[in-house]
């Protein structure tokens, strides 16, 4: 049991600095550029991690089943937050500003390269690349943080196992 509470204890700590410091650089990016739904998620994030530091202290306490329960629903909360800016981001996109960017170089020196029927079918696709890149962007989330919940929430199961193997002793 000694090598799962270190890992746990390893995967918590990369977990919540990431998203403290990965949190706190885009606020400041989403403040300089005014993009509120950044100012947004960048708070989400950083809440998000903040919560998993302040709960991984926790862990060494009694109650480790409910603690470990909650740091499993706040990386489900972390994939709501992030799929909810990822739905926001595409229910706003802007074909139009799309279309100008992809003009401007250097992408548009990239669709210069392909024949002028597939640069024409990537330019007119150009929408649904990015929904699709957005859609799948968000279905990473949901792994990395679905798989991250489930092994906290192992790790409260064999904390209430080792409890219960305490009380009958």
């Amino acid at each position: 049991m000694s090598a799962r509470p270190s890992l746990f204890r390893l995967i918590s700590a990369v977990n919540g600095w990431s998203l403290v410091v990965a949190g706190g650089l885009s606020l400041i990016v989403s403040l300089f550029a005014t993009a509120w739904a950044g100012v947004l998620v960048s708070l989400a994030a950083a809440a998000h991690g903040t919560f998993e530091l302040l709960l991984r202290k926790k862990m060494a306490g009694e109650d480790r089943v409910a603690i470990a329960r909650r740091m499993a629903l706040n990386q489900l909360g972390l994939a709501a937050s992030l799929s909810l800016y990822f739905a926001y981001q595409f229910a706003t996109l802007d074909a139009a500003a799309l279309s100008e960017m992809i003009l401007k170089s250097p992408l548009y020196d990239e669709l210069v390269l392909y024949s002028d029927l597939t640069g024409i079918q990537i330019f007119s696709s150009l929408p649904t690349i990015v929904g699709v890149s957005y859609a799948v962007a968000a279905a990473v989330a949901w792994l990395v943080c679905g798989g991250t919940a489930l092994y906290y929430w192992l790790q409260g199961k064999g904390a209430a196992d080792v409890s219960k193997l305490d009380r009958v002793e």
